[in-house]
């Protein structure tokens, strides 16, 4: 992995650790897309993965990384210690949250609308807090208490979200994005006339 890859502005702190770029420079399968500008942090428990410099409505949302073989996320984070998945979808109209159990089966979905959240206050970012707290509230009783959260969609507020969930007392173990990229796939629909 070459050094020009890897960020300043990457940082891993795990359970009082700190991770230079030399720790990270011994997983040589990682490829951290640079072009992106990408800044990847672990601090309480959970990863967050900020995008800057790009708008919400950025057709280019990526994911945070990119990577072939393993990377030192699921070095650090043993995907089976998760009790639950937490499906976060969030698009420009509404926010949608499926509680799956970790073969896949469905166990809770909830949406704005389920709320009684109706029109334009559904694409709030306030609406999508409330989803994922009451999801979160409702893993919680259900006896779930750590979870990976998958976010799908380019929506505005999937930071708050997942905030929103981790403020309810659920452990975060890994925050993954799962939204597609097409390699320049089908063509993208005419822009709306103003």
């Amino acid at each position: 992995m070459n050094n020009q890859n890897i960020k300043k502005s990457i940082s891993l702190d795990f359970l009082g650790k700190s991770f230079s770029r030399g720790y990270l420079n011994k997983f040589k399968q990682t490829d951290v897309r640079s072009s992106l500008g990408i800044g990847i942090s672990l601090s309480s428990g959970y990863f967050s993965a900020l995008s800057h410099g790009r708008s919400s409505s950025s057709k280019k949302i990526a994911s945070s990384v990119s990577t072939s073989g393993r990377s030192p996320i699921w070095n650090l984070v043993s995907y089976k210690k998760a009790d639950a998945v937490l499906h976060l979808k969030k698009t420009r109209n509404n926010t949608i949250i499926a509680l799956t159990n970790k073969i896949g089966k469905v166990k809770s979905v909830l949406s704005a609308g389920c709320l009684g959240l109706t029109g334009p206050r559904r694409a709030t970012v306030y609406a999508g807090e409330r989803v994922c707290e009451q999801m979160a509230k409702l893993a919680l009783k259900m006896g779930y208490k750590r979870v990976i959260v998958k976010t799908r969609g380019t929506g505005y507020g999937r930071s708050q979200c997942v905030k929103a969930i981790a403020k309810t007392g659920l452990k975060i173990l890994l925050i993954e994005e799962v939204s597609s990229i097409p390699h320049n796939g089908c063509r993208a629909k005419k822009a709306r006339r103003k």
